[in-house]
């Protein structure tokens, strides 16, 4: 994997923006007969399978686990298992009704995402200003000012963000595409990460979902192998995380702890919050991908077309891929 803070080459036969699963299994597959560079705009690649640090306890800061349906996936979680990078976690915790086999990343979730990027040539802290139409290819500019050339782009971060960089008279996109998209909708989520001074009371395996209408989830890092210290991660709802402002932040997470302390059972000594406005897909697109313009192509991706899972994202990235390499 080669991540870059600056770039040589400017012109590429696909451009992938986006470096969580989606964009990174999209780029993993295309790399292996084509010319790909990876855009993303934050400091660590990943997307929701972020990981975070605070004095040395590690924590799985977004997706918690991966679940498996679809053959195709089912082959790269047994290629993962195969390399050590996942194993099982667990079928059922507290607060879920049904049996559902669960495997976790090794030694975190984010892992998964880095194994599939290690031949990749990935362009991070940069942020794509625009994207144009000039002939027969794409023009995309960053915000740093540099422009790219590309026969191809696959388009990775959440729906309205996409939208945002095509919605100018230089992508020309039909009014049904514009609708599919505007169709689809995603709940936010506020996620606490939470340094403790003991070991927590959650039960093994180490995760729960309690009956409180401001969590959705609470897992223990320790007991999942994430951290050698006590360290959960509390994930609200939907309805709780939209009350979310950046000036609320701080009393919105402490909040979260003082609710959750009925089930961590321990002091928080330090903790830190991360909001996603963009968290789950709610409204999904039934296909794995949107053609939103043919020629030259430009494809929108990611998990709110597969399935609002992990599953969904490698799925989607994986049919936008194949759609490019046979088109």
């Amino acid at each position: 994997m080669k991540i870059s803070s600056s770039l040589t080459d400017k012109s590429f036969e696909v451009v992938v923006v986006g470096a969580g699963l989606a964009g990174i299994t999209a780029a993993s597959l295309l790399a292996q007969k084509k010319r790909v560079l990876v855009l993303d705009k934050g400091r660590q690649i990943g997307g929701r399978l972020a990981d975070h640090e605070i004095e040395g306890a590690r924590f799985d800061k977004g997706g918690q686990f991966v679940t498996v349906r679809d053959d195709r996936f089912a082959k790269q979680v047994n290629i993962w298992s195969e390399k050590g990078v996942i194993k099982e976690w667990y079928r059922k915790v507290d607060g879920q009704s049904h049996e559902t086999l669960r495997f976790r990343g090794l030694p975190n979730m984010r892992t998964l995402a880095l194994d599939l990027a290690k031949k990749l040539n990935i362009y991070s802290y940069c942020r794509v200003k625009k994207i144009m139409k000039d002939s027969d290819q794409w023009r995309i500019l960053l915000d740093n000012r540099e422009q790219i050339s590309s026969e191809a782009i696959i388009l990775t971060p959440p729906v309205p963000q996409s939208i945002d960089l095509i919605d100018n008279d230089r992508v020309p996109i039909t009014a049904l595409v514009r609708q599919k998209l505007e169709q689809i909708t995603y709940d936010p989520c506020l996620a606490v990460m939470a340094l403790l001074d003991s070991p927590s009371k959650i039960p093994a395996p180490g995760a729960v979902i309690p009956e409180h209408h401001a969590i959705d989830w609470i897992s223990d890092n320790q007991q999942k192998g994430v951290s050698s210290m006590p360290a959960v991660t509390i994930h609200a709802s939907a309805e709780y995380s939209a009350k979310y402002s950046a000036e609320k932040k701080l009393h919105l997470a402490e909040q979260l702890i003082e609710y959750a302390n009925p089930w961590v059972g321990a002091n928080v000594t330090k903790h830190h919050s991360h909001f996603w406005k963009y968290s789950k897909p709610i409204a999904t697109h039934p296909e794995p991908f949107i053609v939103a313009n043919e020629s030259p192509s430009l494809v929108i991706a990611g998990d709110a077309f597969a399935g609002p899972r992990i599953e969904g994202a490698f799925l989607s990235g994986w049919e936008a891929a194949n759609y490019l390499l046979k088109n």
